[in-house]
């Protein structure tokens, strides 16, 4: 039965069949593989005493890759999140819609903006905000 076809049936929560089985899960977050490249990475940067700057480099070439004039590291998720919305301008008086499934990471940076975070119901079968959803929620203040 193809995922399609499982999720027309019904929800594996209403008895229906899951779309992942015990022979095919999902992938775990443990253990933890780093790449030979990576660690080469890690090694470089402890062999130079921490002086080497890999994070303009990496911010060079995400820049290059994305086609920006500027690429910025930052810590997490969450900061990215908040540097965007700062950047963007956002604060009192506007909403930012997320998707009510999610963590606080990604109401955080809207918070701190003094933006108001508007939350989209997602979709039951992708667990993903829709395009209907996102409408319901939309004022002039978005």
């Amino acid at each position: 039965m193809t995922t399609a076809e499982i999720v027309k049936t019904s929800l594996a929560l209403d008895g229906g069949a899951p779309v992942r089985s015990a022979d095919d899960p999902l992938p775990t977050p443990r253990p933890r593989i780093i790449s030979p490249e990576a660690a080469g990475m890690v090694r470089k940067v402890l062999d130079s005493g921490f002086t080497l700057d890999l994070i303009s480099e990496f911010e060079t070439a995400v820049a290059e890759a994305s086609g920006a004039k500027y690429g910025v590291a930052v810590a997490n998720c969450t900061a990215a999140i908040h540097s965007v919305i700062g950047g963007l301008g956002y604060g009192p008086g506007d909403e930012v819609i997320v998707s009510a499934i999610s963590d606080y990471g990604s109401v955080a940076g809207v918070v701190m903006q003094g933006a108001k975070a508007v939350f989209a119901d997602v979709d039951v079968r992708t667990g993903l905000v829709t395009a209907e959803t996102i409408e319901e929620v939309i004022t002039p203040r978005t």
